[in-house]
């Protein structure tokens, strides 16, 4: 897991309507069949989670979540990386489907501070940044120089 989902107790939940997001880049062709994410937020709520390509939302899809905690989340069909997707940005984003709170890791608190930029996590895996925002939803673009994003793709041979 990358470190900004094992330091889940630096995550919180606060007011607001944002978007937040990681990018990675894969060399291999994989498939997306979900994502492991970290909701700080308490009681019933919808997390929309999106995969974007080059701007575009080539997956989304709406999960019910029942509190805070770490959670698995699979995809009605998983996204399956084209070969023209080797080498390019793709960025796996949630967003609280109300608009009313979002989460996020504390980048200062975590105890050992994930590189928010160009980190490999293994054999055909890139994270491109793993800190970025948007308010409302829409894809995150821009960099939060103090959070950081709990997601993480979960990639499995296509």
């Amino acid at each position: 897991m990358v470190q900004s989902i094992a330091a889940v107790g630096s995550a919180n939940s606060a007011a607001g309507n944002y978007t937040y997001g990681a990018k990675f880049q894969v060399e291999e062709e994989y498939q997306i069949p979900g994502v492991t994410i970290y909701t700080g937020r308490t009681g019933a709520h919808t997390k929309r989670v999106k995969i974007w390509i080059g701007g575009v939302a080539v997956k989304s899809q709406d999960f019910a979540m029942t509190g805070r905690g770490l959670f698995e989340l699979s995809f009605t069909t998983p996204y399956v990386v084209l070969p023209g997707d080797l080498g390019v940005d793709i960025t796996a984003s949630y967003w609280d489907t109300d608009g009313a709170e979002y989460t996020r890791a504390n980048a200062a608190a975590l105890a050992t501070p994930p590189s928010l930029t160009n980190s490999r996590r293994g054999p055909g895996f890139l994270w491109v940044a793993m800190n970025l925002y948007t308010a409302g939803d829409a894809e995150p673009v821009s960099s939060d120089a103090s959070g950081v994003a709990t997601i993480e793709p979960r990639l499995e041979a296509a």
